[in-house]
């Protein structure tokens, strides 16, 4: 079973943000679960990472406000940060550096909600704030509270070896109190809920299960059997993949845009990412273009009130007209951390360094880190090569 272990673990670091190389990097014998599991902190892998490296936290003018110290660093959220120590073990700090939940766990998610999801051996429970256990650990994994919902495993068993290796799970949500709400019938569910619904594929007959969304009583509000792939719901959209085609769908399960995409993102400002080929563009819930296609390496879904696409190793920040806003030069031509703006910062890297623009395009923070990643409550994770 510890392989197991060390295969949820993989799949919580590799994230989900950078829209770069979907799958790249994914355990064998996981296809689509890059997409499923991650609540893990898939949001803590910050670009340049190498283990060597320490973390620390800097503040939008660049100033490093709490030493890099850490094995690892996670984002702040609800005042809090989970860092991982040189023992190996994970506490929280809050934003003066003060450890104020000590470390004596094996891993650990981010607050939301009051509560946290930590690892104590092989099982994972939650803390409050206080880093009192409030559920007990007895899942295999257990993700972020969203709409006071939790996904958890309750079980999971591993088949096969190298290239056919592959883990089976059974999912179900529980309640701030620990209650099972939803039993673990599901073989795969999204992350979190979103506008109170949430996507997942249930144990059923065939290889494939049946595909749904429920709402937090479990009740089934849409069959969704004719799609392979369904994502988390965001403003009221999901994307849905049909063979190699992408779509998007309503919380009734009602196809709003066609599978005719070679993928899709669902950004801010109300505009979807689409790739056609080697082409990205950017159109409306309602399936209207509003930027056309160009040749891109990669395009981001709008975040900040910008979007983003990458041609080699220029950076092209664009308005919700198409419009380019800021035309950044970089060096490098690979994509595998989020260059998108988030609190008015984008990383950006320049020689091997990574530092921070501003949304009129100004270095505001020179690129000196050897590791970056995107600010949260004020505070950006960077890292320091020892």
């Amino acid at each position: 079973m510890k392989r197991v272990g060390v295969l949820v673990v993989l799949i919580a670091l590799l994230g989900t943000g950078a829209y770069c190389k979907p799958g790249a990097g994914m355990p064998p014998g996981m296809p689509g679960m890059m997409h499923r599991i991650p609540g893990f902190p898939g949001n803590m892998t910050p670009a340049g990472h190498v283990p060597s490296t320490m973390y620390g936290f800097i503040d939008r003018s660049g100033k490093m406000v709490i030493k890099p110290n850490y094995k690892w660093a996670g984002d702040f959220s609800e005042g809090l940060a989970a860092v991982q120590m040189t023992s190996h073990k994970w506490g929280f700090i809050d934003k003066s550096g003060r450890m104020v939940i000590k470390p004596k766990f094996d891993r650990a998610l981010s607050f939301s909600q009051g509560l946290a999801a930590v690892q104590v051996g092989e099982k994972w429970g939650y803390i409050d704030k206080t880093g009192k256990v409030v559920i007990k650990p007895k899942y295999w994994f257990a993700l972020k509270f969203a709409e006071d919902r939790g996904v958890v495993c309750t079980e999971q068993s591993a088949t096969g070896s190298g290239d056919t290796f592959s883990v089976s799970y059974r999912l179900g949500v529980i309640d701030r109190r620990g209650r099972m709400v939803i039993q673990p019938n599901f073989k795969w569910i999204e992350r979190q809920y979103h506008d109170g619904l949430i996507c997942g594929r249930m144990i059923s007959p065939g290889p494939n299960g049946r595909r749904v969304i429920i709402d937090k009583t479990g009740r089934v509000v849409a069959e969704l059997n004719s799609y392979d792939t369904v994502e988390k719901f965001v403003n009221g959209l999901a994307v849905v993949g049909k063979g190699s085609k992408w779509g998007v769908i309503n919380t009734k399960g009602k196809l709003v845009i066609k599978p005719i995409y070679d993928r899709l993102s669902i950004g801010d400002n109300g505009l979807i990412t689409v790739n056609i080929g080697k082409k990205s563009g950017y159109v409306d819930t309602s399936g209207r273009m509003v930027i056309k296609p160009r040749y891109c390496e990669m395009a981001f879904p709008f975040s900040d009130g910008l979007g983003l696409i990458v041609i080699h190793n220029k950076r092209y920040y664009l308005d919700k007209t198409g419009k380019i806003m800021i035309t950044v030069n970089n060096t490098t031509d690979s994509c595998t951390y989020d260059e998108s703006f988030h609190e008015g910062r984008a990383v950006t890297v320049l020689h091997g360094k990574y530092g921070y623009i501003d949304k009129t395009g100004k270095m505001v923070i020179k690129p000196q880190f050897d590791s970056a990643h995107v600010f949260h409550d004020g505070l950006a994770v960077v890292g320091i090569r020892k």
